[in-house]
């Protein structure tokens, strides 16, 4: 069996842990990126879907790892799922 070496990852499945952090510290425009990431849109996508360029997208995309302490879009949309993001 590998053992996972990331940083806070899970030793049987290698993932990152999800964190326990309410939607509400997100912005409502990093609340819109989530649920469009969360929905399977790419960066170009979901900066047509919010009228802002791709580079932008990629800021608020590390504005809300940095905010949930993770370090990947992965876990984000992990997060994303596990809170219900689309709700808010």
């Amino acid at each position: 069996m590998r053992i996972a070496r990331t940083r806070g990852a899970d030793s049987m499945t290698g993932e990152e842990p999800v964190p326990n952090v309410s939607p509400g510290v997100l912005s409502p425009t990093e609340l819109r990126v989530a649920k469009l990431l969360t929905a399977g849109c790419s960066v170009s996508q979901i900066a047509d879907g919010i009228n802002a360029s791709p580079q932008m997208v990629e800021s608020h995309c590390n504005a809300i790892c940095g905010k949930l302490g993770i370090d990947d879009q992965t876990t984000l949309v992990r997060w994303a799922i596990r809170f219900d993001v689309e709700r808010w």
